[in-house]
């Protein structure tokens, strides 16, 4: 991904986050199991598990293997958040959902580090989380902020921002398959059957949990993944050219996993009378 790319990218975080900082605060009623399955059995575990798996019985090359690891350490893509309200999940939650993926995703780097699965080269864990923390909680406090001190206008300013926000997720998505999307498609097959395999990993279990606002938050958000740090850690390693395919073919299948999800429960809610009320 260009540096122009990566820039994007951070600013499309920080619209996101100011958006769901900016939105007034409701009670979020979650089971404390709700978020555990959210957290540990959808984002760590099962993939996880399945990494494993194509570990022990070497389904993908060395190369292939390290790009989904990272896929895997790096929880927690904020470009979830700027369809969770419009799709009326729950935008409460998908703050906190976004907080403890950051912590799990610095656990899972850690983790596989030692595991020889993902490189931090010269840099440290401890500066890694500062700078992740930094990019999703700063935006969030100062939407937050905004909130107490400007009421009325930051009412009348969060929807724009949060269509900001969607805009650049949709622009980025688009700039990203008229990039790489040919090259990918009519490269190796490997990358291709790597990235189907673990976008299905992360996309279907939580599709079975029973509440739908609740499963609509938590399926957009296991499945968008950091690509953005994924991309970065992959720079450190020698994974170049088949390690990339990987990581870009993922990102363009969960992305677009993701797009069809929006567009399906969209349409749902457009059909549907009457509109069920939104959630926080």
């Amino acid at each position: 991904m260009s540096a122009l790319s990566e820039y994007w990218a951070m600013v499309n975080t920080a619209v996101i986050m100011l958006a769901l900082g900016m939105r007034a605060p409701a009670p979020v009623n979650i089971p404390v199991a709700g978020l555990l399955r959210a957290v540990v059995l959808y984002n760590i575990a099962l993939p996880s598990v399945a990494l494993a798996v194509f570990y022990a019985y070497g389904i993908f090359g060395t190369n292939t293997l390290a790009a989904l690891s990272l896929c895997v350490a790096a929880a927690g893509g904020t470009s979830a958040g700027a369809f969770v309200g419009a799709v009326q999940g729950m935008p409460g939650l998908a703050v906190r959902l976004f907080i403890l993926l950051l912590i799990a995703s610095l656990i899972m780097i850690g983790a596989f580090t030692q595991l020889g699965l993902v490189p931090l080269g010269n840099g440290s864990l401890a500066s890694l989380g500062f700078i992740l923390f930094a990019l999703t909680l700063l935006p969030l406090l100062t939407g937050k902020a905004l909130l107490f001190l400007l009421p009325n206008v930051t009412a009348t300013w969060q929807p724009k921002i949060e269509t900001l926000g969607s805009l650049l997720v949709i622009l980025l998505v688009i700039s990203l398959a008229a990039r790489y999307g040919a090259g990918i498609l009519s490269g190796p097959g490997e990358p291709l059957l790597a990235g189907v395999i673990l976008t299905l990993i992360l996309v279907l279990p939580p599709l079975l949990e029973p509440d739908w606002r609740f499963r609509r938050t938590i399926t957009l958000i296991t499945v968008v993944r950091n690509l953005s740090l994924a991309l970065s850690l992959l720079a450190l390693t020698s994974s170049s050219t088949a390690g990339l395919n990987t990581l870009l073919a993922f990102g363009l299948f969960m992305y677009l996993a993701a797009g069809l999800l929006v567009w399906r429960w969209k349409t749902s809610l457009l059909t549907s009378k009457p509109f069920p009320p939104p959630e926080p």
